[in-house]
């Protein structure tokens, strides 16, 4: 800063100085303020959710997961779904654990396989890809 030689500059400096602590002090107010809401366990969580439906490693584990989930589940109520049979009561644990250890050692083809199935369903209810969407629709302006 400026030496001050007169009262009209000092009055102009407490003027700045005070004008300069007021934006200060609203930008101090506005970090605290996002600084609280980052903090609040809601909002943590959200954040937290956020970023591990971003994560395309989190995805794939899921659909990995849901898919030797789904494996079993189906196993167990075909397989082993009649509990008279112990024939089928011997050969459902069996079942599961291969199948289990199958989904387990090649998870690639099962997403492999898994990409398939969706798609043929995709195909027979009439969903179409996003590959497949022309960029210029009928009738919109563009």
């Amino acid at each position: 800063m400026q030496k001050i030689n007169s009262g009209s500059d000092l009055s102009a400096a407490i003027i700045f100085l005070e004008n300069k602590h007021q934006e200060e002090s609203e930008v101090l107010k506005q970090k605290f303020h996002l600084a609280y809401e980052s903090i609040k366990p809601i909002n943590m969580i959200k954040n937290t959710l956020k970023e591990a439906a971003g994560s395309f490693d989190i995805k794939e584990n899921l659909f990995i997961t849901s898919v030797g989930i789904l494996g079993g589940f189906l196993t167990r109520k075909y397989v082993a779904g009649n509990p008279n049979s112990h024939f089928r009561q011997l050969l459902g644990p069996a079942l599961l654990l291969g199948i289990t250890t199958l989904v387990a050692a090649h998870p690639e083809e099962v997403k492999r396989m898994g990409r398939r199935v969706l798609g043929f369903i995709g195909r027979v209810i009439g969903v179409r890809r996003m590959e497949e969407v022309p960029d210029d629709i009928p009738g919109e302006p563009g």
